[in-house]
């Protein structure tokens, strides 16, 4: 089973992907082309208007099933603090002392659910700036102080990033676990597919994963002998034409055990199979 991406979020990636093609990559700026988890709020307005509203972020839970998963000799660990000031500006203090200015931009954003989880695609430009442009009245004022401890791996065309953050705004503290895939190749909607693909198989196996071929086999005599099929011709007795989906009548009812699932289930071309508590896409 792979992830989908309906035609909205096709056409709505590609414009990200343009926006990133427009722009490239300097010693001095950074295009970030990423996919972020979260969750998405609803708020009734005054006016009765509804508004939605993605906040990133996965819980505690989540984050440790995730963590696990990544492989233990290619974690990459990360510590940094990071202040933000006004008109997108930030600075960023790593562990071993240094500091660099940055503004972040976001170029585009859109946030979709599938696969049963709530994500958004983002595309941003990060902008390093010499601190000799920097003034004391750029900096009087912090919004945001987020401390942060990231954990990565490289998987080529993506990486997949774990973040533990401490952050601070105003006299509220909190503590936040983010998870992120930053495309690393994202030429063409193509690429995005295939790596959202190995992401969603890496970090959600149990909604990807088939079953072994001997149980795939037993599962498919099965349909097989249910509907008398003979693999040679297609040809059932209920369908002298071969195996063809129909709507089930009132007058079908008793008949119900020479019929079958159809293998065409909300647009997914798989059969559903549920054993020992565990369903199987076929």
């Amino acid at each position: 089973m792979r992830t989908y991406l309906d035609e909205r979020t096709i056409s709505e990636l590609n414009k990200l992907i343009n926006l990133g093609l427009s722009s490239s990559s300097t010693s001095t700026s950074k295009i970030e082309f990423e996919l972020r988890f979260g969750k998405t709020y609803t708020a009734t307005l005054a006016n009765g208007q509804k508004r939605y509203e993605f906040v990133p972020g996965v819980t505690n839970s989540v984050f440790i099933d995730i963590q696990k998963k990544l492989p233990k000799d290619k974690i990459v660990v990360v510590r940094d603090k990071v202040t933000y000031y006004k008109e997108n500006l930030r600075k960023i203090e790593n562990e071993e002392g240094g500091d660099y200015y940055q503004r972040k931009t976001n170029n585009g954003k859109w946030d979709v659910r599938f696969t049963n989880t709530e994500v958004r695609f983002s595309n941003s430009l990060e902008i390093n700036v010499d601190k000799k442009y920097i003034t004391t009245e750029m900096v009087k004022q912090s919004s945001t102080i987020r401390e942060r401890i990231r954990q990565s791996v490289d998987f080529g065309d993506y990486k997949i990033e774990l973040t533990v953050v401490k952050e601070k705004i105003g006299d509220k503290n909190e503590v936040k676990y983010e998870v992120e895939v930053e495309f690393t190749n994202f030429s063409s909607i193509d690429k995005i597919a295939n790596s959202l693909n190995k992401v969603y198989e890496f970090l959600y196996p149990e909604r990807f994963s088939m079953v072994d071929k001997m149980t795939y086999n037993k599962y498919v005599g099965f349909f097989n002998k249910m509907l008398d099929y003979n693999p040679k011709d297609g040809r059932t007795p209920f369908a002298p034409c071969g195996v063809n989906p129909r709507n089930i009548k009132l007058s079908d009812i008793p008949n119900l055990k020479n019929m079958s699932v159809t293998n065409k289930l909300d647009g997914v071309g798989s059969f559903l199979v549920a054993n020992k508590n565990v369903i199987y896409f076929i």
